[in-house]
């Protein structure tokens, strides 16, 4: 069995920040510069075993982690409010930004938006962010509807219409999933005609009866 050590019982030239120290950003993993922000860990995980957990959340890539919400961050184990709220997402957009080939201009913007408002719960709730989706939509739904009669499949730009979607709608279908583990398991639900935090259950097969 591994016994579990601390970055600090780490050897010097494998803790994060003496490597950053000794040889620069550039030479550590998008992990080890997300452990860093992170800081502290836990008695049963270092800050580089959550930074790898908030990375493979993100997908890897530290423009998606900027744009995680503080829900999204406490799924992670270590990962407490205090810890998610202080993630510095505007930092990590600048570290993304330095180490990308293309340095979109738009990654600046990302910077400056967390700068301002670090508790910001989604990017796209930024005035600037706003503005831009708003007159990109019209488009965007007609390129994805284009290219599903074509038969051509265009995962990011349907999956993103998705989530932009399920953002900015109060009710959706998915609403539905409620009635459908009240059904399978009595798991109960709540109702949009009641106050929020009552709960309900129906007794299913005599309303279908």
């Amino acid at each position: 069995m591994e016994t579990f050590q601390t970055i600090k019982e780490w050897v010097a030239e494998d803790r994060p920040r003496e490597k950053m120290l000794e040889r620069g950003s550039a030479a550590l993993t998008n992990a080890e510069l997300l452990a860093i922000l992170i800081n502290t860990g836990t008695k049963q995980r270092t800050a580089m075993d959550i930074a790898k957990e908030v990375l493979e959340l993100g997908n890897q890539n530290l423009l998606q982690v900027a744009n995680l919400g503080l829900s999204d961050l406490l799924r992670i184990k270590g990962m407490g409010e205090k810890k998610a709220w202080g993630l510095d997402l505007g930092g990590i957009a600048s570290i993304w930004r330095g180490g990308c080939i293309i340095r979109a201009r738009f990654l600046e913007r990302i910077t400056q938006v967390y700068r301002a408002d670090p508790a910001l719960p989604n990017l796209a709730l930024a005035p600037y962010f706003r503005d831009v989706l708003n007159r990109a939509q019209q488009p965007w739904r007609q390129v994805v509807a284009l290219a599903v009669g074509a038969g051509i499949p265009v995962p990011a730009f349907s999956a993103s219409l998705a989530y932009y979607d399920s953002l900015r709608s109060a009710r959706l279908p998915a609403n539905l999933l409620q009635a459908q583990r009240d059904f399978f398991g009595a798991h109960t639900y709540e109702r949009t005609d009641r106050p929020q935090g009552q709960f309900f259950h129906t007794n299913w097969p005599e309303v279908i009866d």
